[in-house]
This record gives structure tokens, C-alpha cells and sequence, in this order.
């Protein structure tokens, strides 16, 4: 494939400014834009987790490290991915590691 096009033609700024540049027709009004806008806000602040989902993931966890240290000595349990980086939502998973003293491989680890 030959490219014939500059890369300031292909890009997103050059994009956006022949867009801009085409009629207004099929634009949303303000009042659209802004209902929008407002819907948009509304669902981001409903998937953020509550004080009630922090508190449970919170407890889980702490669950999960007195039961794995009971039964194997010196296990620890990392949480990992987007409950530790912030973006989880109230119905993401909670991804953890579990690293096992001594359990070199992951054969060894479910031995």
C-alpha cells in the first residue's frame, strides 16, 4: 500500500478541521449537545464506586489474606489491573495474585 497523503492530511487535526469545514447539517443543537453532555456526566458518576463497593473490595481482600495465610504460610495477595489503577466500576472483577513462598512455577503452586 502507497501512501499518496501527507501525514498532516491523515491526521486526526486535519480531520477535524475539514469536518468543520463541511456544511452544519446533521449537527446537534445546543440544547441537544448540552442534554448530552448532561447524560454523559450522569452515567460517568454512576460508574464510579461508591464508598459501600470500596469498603466491600476492601473486606474481600481482607478476607482473602486471613483465609490464604491459615492454610499456606506466608502467602500474600496482590490486587492488580484496574481496582488497583482506579478505573474499576461497581461491577468490575477484583483481580489479584496470589504469590505462594517457595512455588517457583505455577506447577508448584497448585501442588
Amino acid at each position: 500500500v502507497t501512501r499518496t497523503a501527507s501525514p498532516e492530511s491523515t491526521s486526526l487535526a486535519a480531520w477535524w478541521r475539514r469536518r468543520q469545514g463541511h456544511s452544519q447539517r446533521g449537527s446537534l443543537s445546543k440544547e441537544a449537545t448540552l442534554k448530552l453532555s448532561q447524560e454523559i456526566l450522569q452515567y460517568a458518576a454512576e460508574q464510579q464506586p461508591s464508598t459501600k463497593h470500596v469498603l466491600q473490595k476492601d473486606d474481600f481482600l481482607q478476607r482473602l489474606r486471613e483465609h490464604l495465610s491459615e492454610i499456606i504460610d506466608g502467602a500474600e495477595v496482590a490486587p492488580f489491573g484496574s481496582v488497583v489503577n482506579g478505573f474499576w466500576t461497581p461491577t468490575s472483577d477484583v483481580d489479584v495474585c496470589v504469590r505462594v513462598p517457595g512455588a517457583t512455577t505455577r506447577t508448584a503452586q497448585l501442588q
